[in-house]
């Protein structure tokens, strides 16, 4: 089939020339022509890369005058003619044809509004051979898979196809901006640069027989190829302006221009997804759909859905069909019924597209109202949950510093920095941000340099997706070494007995064995030099640097404990005296004795508590039923302890606490479970 007449299916609003084109040439004459939907198709919310391509550059204001489809994160495709007042080669850069970016956006149902940095239009284009434009968005798309371009042969007649677009239902209907959908069997063109179908009577059942009209320009007509639909058409026109029976049209032929469409990509063609959520179609993102019709005796349309606890972003989208004079409006709310007055989120411009956008939006149910200002009409209204776990580092639980490391989890992107937070004597530090060395959707590359320092052995990793407005993901602790070869030492046991991380809410490195004072302990680990200094940090500073012994070795130090060193919490440090005297991951040990508590007796309002491995610097919680009298507030134990020995201490009663049954814990730093008496028998006693 060779078009016999060729009508543009754009909107209203832009003006092209249309005159005697069999020849292969534009007249100079310019008519203006009808606004754009798919005929006899359906309403649908499918095909997320599907979107609008608006005439103007505000959100409030921009208006249908084109559809077209995602084929990368920033790539968007659509027909030349829609962009374009004249030939291609005088809608090239620097000439006055050429299309400005900032004259365009592009709208989706489930990404709202995105800005247009530049638009290619193909050379040879003279409607409507090479009717194909390379749209180039400002920033990624997020949440969206882009749709693949077909590469594999031109779809031979006969193949199931489908039509997707946002242009009018054909014959005197001028209801553009419905995003709608139908198949379609091809048909042979007689040329290479087209694909074409013919609508012809009887019509069939709706979705199933469909044709393109005016403003479904630039749109899709996916093929089915083996499976998979892939981008085979770009709407160009067809033969009836009523777009009804009998019509022959026509789309741009994917396949015959798949070399120029992929050299103006820039790489940025196809892909699993877009940015760090999950995409439309996949778990955990989910999508809520709405449809109604307002008029002056139903000015308004509320609806409710659902957002689940841990949600990142919430988007909610609106558009409608705009014969002209309409002007629907979006307001969104949480927790009750929104109102043009009450609302978290309104878009109240003259157009018939509208957008919402929460990040960590709060669970529970949300309201959308769609509310007439004039006209009447249909709509489509889009609630669109991303989940939690769209940028998410996978838990690990070393991570070592001057070696090559693999951050996994997902949602990662090319704007993916690294952020760590190390533990030191002195509080967190932070370093960063890192650019990785590679990356993927799942994993990152980085190295993360010693000369940060080890600290207290316990570091805490932190994404950021800078190209996705500085969107972080959750924190992961590991236990902090030197990498083999980086010149650092490692502390990874004592005694035999391995370096273990706490929690996060205890940021660093500790071993649960206690360090008898005047022993000789063994420190394993790497990296060290012989002879290698100890420092031995205790509740009385530091104890050392103490020699280490002879037979210690790269990987194993022997050091004697002093005996003077204090019972209590201490910790251990290797220095390599090699000239930059670089310090090894400080270790967490007990000194002395296992804390624990033998009795407890009470002589007026003063408590003696028996036991073992008290310091300076132990804490007490004192419970009696339903409250807990000291602990610590703001660093500082609220009960001052005065120290017998490592074997006693006394404490004046709590102001509050009454008699009957009370309960004793003592803690040491950094208190954790092993340095606490925990629910030891001996600490409950009665209280008179």
């Amino acid at each position: 089939m060779i078009p016999t007449q060729l009508r543009m299916r754009r909107i209203i609003g832009i003006l092209f020339a249309v005159a005697s084109l069999l020849g292969g040439t534009a007249a100079a004459a310019f008519a203006a022509l009808d606004r754009p939907q798919i005929v006899n198709g359906l309403d649908t919310w499918e095909y997320p890369a599907a979107g609008i391509l608006l005439k103007g550059g505000s959100p409030l204001s921009a208006s249908l005058t084109c559809s077209g489809t995602l084929i990368g994160c920033s790539t968007f495709i659509t027909a030349s003619h829609c962009v374009c007042e004249t030939l291609g080669d005088d809608c090239q850069p620097g000439d006055a044809g050429e299309p400005r970016g900032s004259d365009f956006m592009v709208f989706f149902q489930h990404s709202g509004f995105h800005e247009v940095s530049s638009i290619e239009v193909h050379p040879d284009y003279d409607f409507p051979t090479a009717d194909v434009a390379v749209v180039h968005l400002a920033a990624p798309v997020t949440g969206i898979t882009p749709m693949p371009i077909n590469t594999t042969a031109t779809p031979p007649a006969g193949s199931a196809a489908t039509i997707v677009g946002f242009g009018r239902s054909g014959g005197s209907a001028y209801d553009y901006g419905l995003k709608r959908q139908g198949d379609v069997s091809t048909v042979g063109c007689g040329t290479p640069t087209l694909v074409c179908w013919n609508f012809a009577n009887p019509i069939g059942t709706s979705g199933e027989d469909s044709n393109t009209c005016n403003g479904d320009s630039g749109g899709p007509l996916f093929w089915h190829d083996g499976g998979e639909d892939v981008l085979a058409g770009i709407t160009s026109g067809g033969n009836a302006e009523d777009c009804l029976p009998l019509d022959e049209s026509y789309d741009a032929n994917v396949f015959h221009y798949r070399s120029w469409i992929t050299g103006k990509t820039g790489g940025d063609l196809g892909g699993e997804a877009c940015g760090a959520f999950a995409p439309v179609g996949s778990a955990p993102t989910a999508v809520a759909t709405f449809a109604g019709t307002l008029s002056s005796g139903a000015p308004q349309s509320h609806r409710s859905f659902e957002v689940p606890a841990g949600t990142s972003v919430l988007r909610v989208t609106m558009n409608a069909s705009d014969p002209g004079g309409m002007d629907f409006d979006l307001y969104v709310r949480h927790g009750a019924q929104a109102s043009s007055s009450t609302f978290d989120c309104k878009h109240d411009g003259s157009n018939q597209v509208a957008s919402c956008e929460f990040a960590n939006p709060a669970a529970g149910t949300w309201w959308l109202l769609v509310q007439r200002y004039s006209g009447s009409g249909s709509f489509q209204a889009t609630a669109t949950v991303f989940g939690d776990d769209a940028l998410e580092l996978a838990p690990r639980t070393t991570l070592l510093c001057g070696s090559p490391s693999v951050l996994t989890g997902s949602g990662f992107t090319a704007g993916s920095v690294i952020k760590a937070f190390i533990a030191t004597p002195t509080g967190v530090q932070a370093f960063g941000p890192y650019d990785p060395t590679s990356w993927t959707p799942t994993s990152l590359t980085w190295t993360l340099p010693c000369s940060v320092g080890l600290g207290n052995g316990f570091i805490a990793l932190q994404v950021i997706n800078t190209d996705q407005g500085y969107r972080s993901s959750n924190i992961v602790p590991a236990l902090l070494r030197a990498g083999t070869g980086s010149g650092y030492p490692s502390i990874t046991g004592i005694n035999g007995v391995t370096v273990t991380a706490a929690h996060a809410s205890f940021p660093l490195a500790h071993v649960q064995t206690v360090v008898a004072k005047g022993s000789t302990i063994t420190i394993n680990g790497t990296g060290f030099a012989v002879p290698a200094k100890v420092n031995l940090f205790s509740a009385s500073g530091n104890s050392g640097p103490l020699d280490t012994l002879p037979g210690s070795t790269s990987t194993t130090l022997l050091v004697q404990i002093p005996l003077a060193a204090p019972t209590g919490p201490g910790a251990l440090q290797v220095v390599n005296p090699n000239g930059v005297w670089p310090a090894s991951n400080a270790v967490s040990v007990p000194l002395g004795a296992v804390l624990s508590i033998t009795s407890i007796s009470q002589a007026g309002s003063t408590l003696t508590v028996n036991g073992s491995g008290f310091s300076a610097r132990s804490v007490i919680n004192f419970f009696t039923p339903g409250a807990n009298h000291c602990g610590m507030a703001a660093g500082t134990a609220v009960c001052p302890l005065t120290l017998v020995s490592d074997q006693q201490f006394t404490v004046q009663r709590p102001v509050g606490a009454g008699a009957g049954r009370a309960f004793i814990e003592v803690l040491n730093p950094p208190f954790i479970p092993f340095s606490s008496t925990g629910t030891d028998p001996d600490g409950a006693f009665t209280l008179s």
